[in-house]
């Protein structure tokens, strides 16, 4: 939260952006977003636990899709689940378009990792 005090009520937190050093503020959402920089110019993605947001312009313009993640259960069957995203990571490699979503599942206990790859989803590395 920015400002001089905290609200008496419970106020959820919004994502915003800077793209000057901190000088000046943009709103990315007005949820809690986590976000992962990539290693691919000004690659930035933020996701929240139904939305996926990226940017390749270090957040001149953003793009999004939405998140619904299908698991296959023990017979093979695939099966929508509800989750909370608890961490985003960039994946290992020497130019990062892939990201690692670490999720905690609502209704059972398990944890499960989502794999966004982005490389299709830009003009071709030179």
């Amino acid at each position: 939260m920015v400002g001089s005090s905290l609200p008496n009520e419970y106020v959820l937190p919004s994502t915003f952006y800077s793209r000057d050093g901190g000088y000046s503020w943009k709103m990315l959402s007005q949820f809690f977003m986590d976000a992962a920089f990539g290693d691919h110019g000004g690659l930035i993605l933020a996701v929240n636990d139904t939305d996926v947001i990226y940017s390749w312009n270090e957040g001149k313009s953003w793009d999004q899709f939405s998140l619904i993640p299908y698991f296959k259960d023990s017979n093979g069957s695939l099966s929508r689940k509800h989750f909370h995203i608890s961490r985003v990571e960039s994946a290992p490699a020497k130019i990062i378009l892939r990201f690692l979503l670490c999720t905690d599942s609502i209704d059972a206990n398990s944890q499960n990792i989502i794999l966004i790859n982005l490389e299709g989803y830009h003009e071709p590395l030179c």
